[in-house]
This record gives structure tokens, sequence and C-alpha cells, in this order.
């Protein structure tokens, strides 16, 4: 009876042991990580910091634009209460006419030329512009749909879809040259090679090295050129709308309140126009405060580095 009682004394003794080993390294490990949380060490602090560091370093857009060509509605630095929403209008098809190119360059109007490299008054036009202080793209002929595949059937100075990098760089470069100050290019029809991946890196590459911007001019929704720009770090964006598809300054104006509601609701805007007679005439009108002017109050127009400038650093 003796032994047995003794037994059960020393059983109890260790659990008693054992309970209070327990209780001991349970207090030191609630301690411990009380004395982590009080320095900011908790568990998965590390990894919790690192997706925040992640999430705000700046990728490829923060020196170059948007992933997203246009804010979302309400957002973006246009879009701000003391910042009116921006609107930029590419003038394409430059190069053809000095009587227009004077005409439009002497109403004074923040916009970004684009001009046709060896038509007649390509050079003279940036000539003009180059003087006035007022920017300028080379507008780039790029193979459209129509365009034949037999290389031998296609003009001289044609982007085409399945060049390779050494023949895209041997036509673009000589009409880079061919236009001093240019800041960038947008593309001159085009709706079959802004559709080659492998054509518009290349394009990318050789614009990268002049550090030059890039504007998809969007002639096809099948076009890949913005994203080719983005990848390669280039300051990019695409056209929001084309002005003057018809040459009738009711219907320009249409077009115009249609890209002014665009640039208020989404912060901002580029739309197209071209060098064309109508077009000039309806610019005409438009400065002298007739058709088209309403709705303009509400939107700044600026330039196309002007909105790029305004537009880096945004998360598109």
């Amino acid at each position: 009876m003796d032994q047995r009682d003794n037994g059960l004394r020393m059983r109890g003794f260790f659990s008693s042991r054992a309970l209070l080993v327990l209780f001991v390294l349970f207090a030191l490990a609630f301690a411990l990580y009380a004395a982590c949380v009080l320095l900011g060490r908790a568990p998965d602090a590390g990894r919790r910091s690192g997706e925040h560091e992640a999430a705000d370093e700046p990728g490829g857009t923060a020196t170059a634009p948007p992933a997203r060509e246009e804010p979302a509605p309400g957002t973006g630095a246009a879009a701000s209460e003391d910042v009116a929403p921006a609107l930029a209008i590419v003038v394409d098809d430059c190069g053809g006419s000095l009587e227009l190119a004077r005409r439009l360059i002497s109403l004074d109007l923040p916009l970004t030329w684009s001009i046709i490299p060896y038509l007649r008054y390509s050079e003279e036009t940036a000539d003009l512009l180059r003087a006035k202080g007022i920017p300028f793209l080379a507008h780039v002929p790029m193979q459209a749909l129509s365009d034949p595949d037999d290389e031998a059937a296609r003009s001289d100075g044609l982007i085409s879809a399945g060049m390779a990098p050494e023949a895209v760089r041997d036509v673009l470069e000589p009409m880079l040259d061919s236009l001093p100050g240019a800041c960038g290019i947008n593309n001159h029809r085009g709706s079959k090679a802004t559709a080659d991946a492998g054509v518009m890196n290349s394009v990318m590459s050789v614009l990268a090295e002049r550090g030059m911007i890039f504007v998809d001019s969007r002639t096809s929704s099948k076009s890949v050129a913005y994203d080719a720009a983005l990848e390669n770090g280039l300051i990019s964006a695409k056209n929001s709308h084309f002005l003057d598809n018809e040459s009738d300054r009711s219907r320009i104006s249409e077009e115009l309140s249609r890209v002014f509601a665009m640039a208020r609701n989404r912060g901002s805007a580029i739309a197209i126009c071209h060098l064309r007679p109508e077009t000039v005439a309806f610019f005409e009108d438009f400065k002298a405060g007739g058709m088209g002017s309403n709705g303009a109050s509400a939107v700044r127009l600026v330039t196309l580095p002007q909105l790029m400038e305004s537009r880096k650093g945004e998360n598109r």
C-alpha cells in the first residue's frame, strides 16, 4: 500500500512539474511575441511590408505613360478639382500644303502637328514649326490591310508586317533624320503593321534610342503598338477619337463635342484630325469663338508633350 501511495505521489509530482514547465514555456513565448509586436517585428510583418513596397514601386509607367491610355472617370491629375480636363489634338498628314500650314499656324492654337516624311513641303513645314516652338511628330507610313503583301508591289519607305529589325531601322532612321526636332512619331495608316508585335518592337527600339515618344493612331483595334511602346520604356499614348473622318465643319464640330465630353469624363483625351481645307476652316471658326467652341471653356487645350508630362507618374 505504501509503495502504491508513493508511486501515486511521484506521478503527481512529475505531472505538476510538467504543467509548470509548460506554463513557463507558454509565458516565455507570449512575452517574446509581445516584444516582437512592440518592436514592429511580428510574424509576417516583413512579408506585408514587402507587398506594400512592391505595390508602391514605380513600374514601367513611372517614366512612361499609363498602362491604360486614359484615366478612369474622375481619376488622374486632369480630373482634380483645381485642374481642368485636358485635350491634346494632333494634326496629321502635314507636309503637303504650305498655304494650309501657314493658315493653321497663324491661329496660335496649342496643337501638335504630325508631318509625313519626304512630302514636297515636309522639311519646310518642320522649319516653320521649329521657328514657332510648335511641337511636331513624324507621321510614319505603315502597311495597311489593303496594301499588297508582295514586297516588290509595296511603295518604298513603308514599315511593313514581317520586316526584320534591320529593315525597320533602315526605313525608319532616315525618316527621323529628315525631320530634325520631331519629338516622336505616330503611325500613318498601318492597320496591318501595327498588329505585328515583332515589327512594333523593332520600331520602339529605334525610338527608345532617340528618347522619342510614340502615339498609337489606333487605325485598327488589333494594334499592339501602344503595348510595345510601354514594354520598351517609351512615353506613349493612344488616339481616343478621329475628328474629321468626314470633311464637313458641322460634323467636325459634333465630333469635337464628343471629345470634350470624353476629356471631362476621363480627365484627358487625345484626338486626331488632318491638315485639310475644311478642317483648317473649322479651326479658324473655332478660334473666332464660333463653331465648336461651346464646351471648350471646361477643357484645357494642350500640346501632346504637355499632356504627356502631366500624365507622368499616374498609376494607369
